[in-house]
């Protein structure tokens, strides 16, 4: 491996495979922070090389290439596509497993190449080879742009809840894994979060009062009002 690569902790990975010794979570961080940082390209701009972000070139680069390998034929379709779930559940798990979990826009640049895949497709095959009236075309434009925006909602504020520093007495805790501890529920309800009368906790990674529906997240280190896959 030192002649091939020196990193490492890339070397330490192929030790341990070879002798079939477990791995780690924390080799698995150091061998992709590694990789992440490695992947660059010249530039002259006069700052260095340029990083490129792999979470979002690699949906850019497989998703036309899968498809175009599918197009010869039943059986690279049939091979194809179980690749690409395999490929989306492998890296979640990775991506989950990691020690230091960041903000991943893999699946989000996954989506948009999807669509937008989608639509040249339809737009420049579908369209010159089969009978498509104007008002499918419309349609399907419509229902297109309509998707793309419902992806763009997808990375809006997810409903970050607006702390408030005053701890009151009799409130259930909430842990920075965005479970309930042990405690009491709220004595009173009253518009103490945004003017809404509900049932607050307290949140000990926030330090502040928070829905009693909220969750924190320990990736964007903030509670969400309604909890949900935002920061995949």
């Amino acid at each position: 491996m030192p002649c091939c690569c020196d990193c490492e902790a890339i070397d330490n990975l192929c030790d341990r495979c070879c002798r079939c010794q477990s791995i780690t979570v924390a080799d698995v961080d150091k061998v992709l922070s590694n990789i992440q940082d490695r992947c660059r390209f010249p530039a002259c701009s006069g700052r260095g090389a340029i990083q490129i972000h792999l979470d979002l070139v690699v949906p850019l680069i497989l998703i036309p290439l899968g498809l175009f390998i599918s197009s010869y034929g039943n059986f690279f379709m049939y091979t194809v596509f179980p690749m690409f779930v395999m490929i989306l559940l492998g890296y979640y798990r990775v991506w989950k497993r990691r020690t230091k979990r960041t903000k991943s826009r893999f699946f989000y640049s996954w989506s948009i190449t999807s669509c937008l895949t989608l639509y040249y497709v339809f737009q420049l095959v579908i369209t010159v080879y089969r009978e498509v009236l104007f008002w499918e075309n419309l349609l399907f434009s419509t229902m297109f742009a309509l998707m793309m925006y419902c992806l763009y909602v997808t990375r809006c504020d997810p409903g970050i809840v607006q702390t408030m520093k005053v701890k009151p007495n009799g409130h259930r805790r909430i842990s920075s894994q965005g479970k309930l501890t042990n405690s009491e529920l709220i004595a009173s309800k009253g518009p103490s979060i945004a003017g809404w009368n509900m049932s607050v906790v307290w949140c000990d990674s926030c330090q502040s009062e928070v829905p009693a529906s909220s969750a924190h997240c320990p990736v964007c280190d903030v509670c969400i009002i309604s909890r949900d896959h935002h920061c995949i």
